[in-house]
């Protein structure tokens, strides 16, 4: 976003800003002991699913998307192989100056458009998906904070107003389900329970509900209000706002597909999941190809916003089901039970369940990188839970009791 925004980049620009890091991790990354297990199987059975979807129904829109799909499944292994080291600072530090630099241009954004109707800012004039997309990222440092073992209360609670300007920002630009999911993860912190955990993430949640809601949300209280009204008026066209702008349907679909306020985020899903729904009993074993439902749904060009059903219906029910199971297999009681002792598990845990969770609401399946990287991250921990375990019985408060 900020290379196209600022420098006018092109997609060969972020073309090579995803691969290069993700090759580099996969040539670089520790093969000398990777040994294969179950969860390495199932994403190898969804990639050929996806590979034979792809070669019978081959792609019904973008080309680059193909692209976009091939770098997302190849975050997996290149986490699998390097996920030990997610956790250094350099990620922290490299995160935190995307979301200060996202969040200063949103900034700006609002103050330009500030009673636009819609809401949500166009940042640099092009993207009303940034404060998103950013606050995405912004809920895997506060993740980070929550979880770490080596932060003390002092230092969670800076991090935490440091934290709150961004997210006060963002939730002024009507980020609203992003917040949600992260003070559900949050409260999965709280449950794990590690020593100092959970008030770390109380204090979190106390400090980013205050700045979403009370900073955020009230200081566009006319845009908020707008935003309530849509979720009171989902399925009433005849309340919507008089200057809402409808979307209607193809004439030969007029007689299932309602005209939609393409402006109520709400609306536009539910129909979107009703569509997806209807599609799903014809998907068959290998899907309608990817980007299949783009002209299939009510609302053409729009995917399913639900990264699973969107797997279940271009892939096929079979990598559907898989796709669940490499998410699902992630939330054993051996997981839960290393969260408690070491914080790169409770990370992975709590991450896992915050990416799922925008996976459902704001998913498309070329795009879940962060998602699949997550995946091959909690892999590895898998993989190295004895050597993590061993490390925790010998941590030095044991050897000097």
């Amino acid at each position: 976003m900020l290379a196209h925004g600022l420098a006018g980049a092109g997609s060969l620009f972020t073309g090579a800003l995803l691969a290069v890091p993700t090759v580099l991790l996969i040539a670089f990354g520790d093969w000398r002991q990777f040994r294969p297990h179950a969860t390495d199987l199932l994403f190898t059975a969804f990639v050929a699913l996806v590979g034979i979807s792809v070669a019978i129904n081959g792609v019904a829109g973008d080309i680059k998307e193909l692209a976009l799909l091939s770098l997302t499944l190849a975050a997996y292994p290149a986490a699998r192989l390097s996920g030990r080291h997610l956790l250094a600072p350099g990620f922290f530090a490299v995160a935190s100056a995307a979301v200060l630099a996202v969040a200063v241009a949103t900034a700006i954004a609002l103050a330009k458009q500030w009673t636009w109707s819609h809401g949500k800012p166009l940042v640099f004039d092009q993207f009303d998906a940034a404060p998103t997309q950013c606050a995405a990222l912004l809920g895997l440092l506060v993740l980070t904070i929550a979880t770490s073992e080596k932060l003390s209360v002092r230092q969670v609670t800076l991090l935490g107003l440091a934290a709150s300007l961004p997210a006060a920002i963002f939730a002024a630009s009507m980020v609203r389900f992003t917040f949600i999911a992260l003070g559900l993860s949050l409260l999965a912190a709280i449950a794990l329970k590690p020593a100092g955990a959970g008030r770390r993430a109380a204090i979190l949640i106390s400090l980013i509900v205050m700045s979403a809601s009370v900073l955020g949300a009230a200081a566009r209280w006319h845009q908020a209000t707008i935003f309530l009204h849509h979720a009171a008026t989902v399925g009433d066209l005849a309340a919507r706002a008089p200057d809402a702008r409808l979307y209607l349907p193809d004439p030969a679909d007029a007689a299932h597909c309602p005209p939609i306020d393409i402006d109520n985020s709400i609306a536009v899903r539910k129909q979107l999941y009703i569509d997806a729904a209807a599609a799903i009993p014809n998907a068959g074993p290998f899907g309608i190809g990817l980007d299949g439902f783009l002209a299939r749904s009510c609302i053409k060009g729009f995917s399913p916003h639900n990264a699973f059903l969107q797997a279940a219906i271009e892939f096929g029910w079979p990598a559907g089901v898989i796709l669940v199971l490499l998410v699902a297999t992630r939330f054993r009681r051996d997981t839960f039970a290393m969260a408690r002792i070491s914080a790169g598990f409770r990370f992975a845990a709590c991450a896992l369940l915050y990416l799922c969770l925008l996976a459902i609401a704001h998913g498309r399946i070329s795009r879940e990188l962060g998602l699949f990287m997550l995946l091959g991250y909690a892999a590895e921990l898998r993989a190295a839970r004895r050597a993590i375990a061993t490390a925790w019985m010998l941590r030095p408060p044991l050897l000097t009791r």
